[in-house]
């Protein structure tokens, strides 16, 4: 939550605390983190128990056939971020890990709530069923940056 870490590294300074909109879009967070992972649950994606704890979703990739970095790149392409992670008991390499992590924070404080984080999960399974299919996977890209456009990132 870079944005509101930042509002709240200010408000510190200041002398004083975070205020109760920092205290909602946390709980927002954590509503929109418990809810990405159990809608890439019912896809099939295998979520990390105990993953979700920090605003965060990790996935094993294996029974995707798809590692982690192989994931990133084909999610990037869509213009989704997600970064490589190990899972426990990895055979794979830190460098080329089997699971990808999801974070919910930043498009939580661009007010991305239920309806919107539902899309992106439809988004982030098409984009790894036609991981090949460059016409999808800008078709995908577009609905992201018209996503983008109407969730700006706040100002501070």
């Amino acid at each position: 939550m870079p944005e509101e870490s930042s509002k709240f590294n200010l408000n510190l300074k200041k002398g004083g605390a975070p205020g109760p909109e920092f205290k909602t879009c946390v709980q927002r967070s954590i509503a929109n983190t418990k809810l990405m992972a159990d809608e890439l649950a019912k896809l099939g994606y295998k979520v990390i128990p105990g993953s979700i704890n920090n605003c965060i979703v990790i996935v094993d990739m294996t029974d995707k056939e798809l590692t982690g970095k192989e994931t990133e790149i084909v999610l990037e392409r869509c213009g989704i971020l997600a970064s490589r992670s190990t899972i426990p008991n990895d055979p794979n390499p830190p460098v080329n890990p089997s699971g990808v992590r999801f974070g919910t924070a930043a498009i939580t404080i661009r007010g991305v709530k239920e309806e919107e984080i539902k899309k992106i999960v439809v988004w982030i399974n098409s984009a790894i069923e036609h991981k090949d299919e460059i016409e999808i996977l800008e078709s995908i890209k577009d609905e992201v940056k018209k996503m983008c456009l109407e969730f700006p990132i706040p100002s501070i």
